[in-house]
């Protein structure tokens, strides 16, 4: 018998017939045009699945997830998601992420992208300094951010909190900046 694994833009390895499968280990509540559904232990759903709101405890894996509202508490790893209201309390291994509000409180986050009208970061263990969420870029209207290290922020209002090391910062309103966050480039721009 021959396994084929297939290795997704998220860079984990699936054989051929989970391709299209969100993976849930944990416990789950969802509700999609069916009503409101549950997965306790391990189950999946369809990567195309249209969700009014997703609630994981536990971890997720997938390609894509598209929800109005989504909570992931524990770890989530895949490639984007697309929502409205994303909260992520844990470990978030994403490509790209475009909501209204995205809320991380995590210590160990890797993400590439975020698109958001309001995004908030910020280090669920505060005597922990030595870990920083990475991303490389952010578009925001309004971005609250400590214990991060951004390469790029594009936003309109910016509050960089503590522990915080960001390489460029274009701004056009308010900025704030904590004495122990490093910014090495601010520019002010018009619209």
């Amino acid at each position: 018998m021959i396994v084929l694994y297939i290795v997704g833009e998220s860079g984990f390895a699936r054989t051929k017939s989970e391709w299209s499968k969100m993976r849930i280990e944990g416990k789950a509540a969802y509700v999609d045009k069916g009503g409101k559904n549950f997965i306790k232990g391990r189950g999946s759903l369809p990567e195309d699945i249209l969700l009014k709101s997703l609630e994981v405890s536990g971890k997720i894996f997938f390609e894509k997830i598209s929800c109005d509202d989504l909570k992931i508490k524990g770890d989530g790893k895949g490639a984007t998601i697309v929502g409205k209201n994303i909260s992520v309390h844990g470990s978030l291994k994403a490509e790209k992420i475009s909501a209204e509000k995205v809320v991380v409180q995590s210590q160990r986050s890797t993400i590439e992208e975020v698109h958001c009208d309001s995004l908030k970061i910020f280090e669920s263990d505060s005597t922990q300094k030595k870990s920083q969420v990475k991303v490389k870029k952010i578009v925001a209207k309004k971005v609250e951010l400590e214990n991060c290290e951004v390469e790029e922020i594009f936003c309109t209002d910016a509050f960089i909190g503590t522990n915080c090391k960001i390489g460029k910062l274009t701004v056009e309103n308010d900025c704030e900046v904590a004495a122990d966050s490093k910014i090495a480039n601010i520019i002010r721009s018009q619209t």
